[in-house]
């Protein structure tokens, strides 16, 4: 488990875990949760947090215009990126919200201060390999988000 106290605020920075194997490697289930307060509307996809490895596979959390939450999944063997997002007017600006990511098995379920609002089906092809973790960004660390992070929690099972 890691466990960040106090919050962070980012506009243009972000937290980057690097080659974390036991971790961030897609292998297992896991619930990463945290709060994030919106400063502003999304005009595009925002990342929340991206988990990305050298075979190019990726899981990445967003927010995205008309008040959408979302979640982006690509595998070494797809192409293209699946997407998917929740209905609109999820979140509101200016206000602490509650995440969860849950994963167990093949479904990445998303809550939004505790409501369920997206199912994923994951696909079966990550690879074991070491993996990294960047919070407030993509995995190419040029798009973030604009908020404030708080009570970050990640749990592997």
């Amino acid at each position: 488990m890691t466990d960040l106290s106090g919050y962070g605020i980012f506009h243009t920075a972000f937290l980057q875990v690097l080659y974390n194997l036991s971790d961030f490697n897609l292998q297992r289930d896991f619930d990463f949760t945290f709060k994030f307060n919106h400063e502003q509307a999304a005009w595009t996809d925002f990342p929340l947090f991206s988990i990305y490895g050298d075979d190019t596979s990726l899981i990445t959390g967003i927010y995205a215009g008309s008040n959408r939450i979302g979640v982006k999944v690509k595998t070494k063997n797809t192409e293209a990126l699946q997407t998917v997002y929740s209905a609109n007017n999820t979140y509101t600006v200016g206000g602490y919200a509650n995440y969860k990511f849950e994963r167990r098995g093949s479904t990445l379920s998303v809550y939004f201060n505790n409501a369920l609002v997206i199912t994923v089906t994951l696909p079966t092809d990550f690879s074991d390999i070491n993996r990294n973790f960047r919070l407030g960004t993509d995995a190419n660390g040029t798009f973030g988000g604009y908020g404030r992070f708080d009570d970050f929690k990640f749990f592997v099972y």
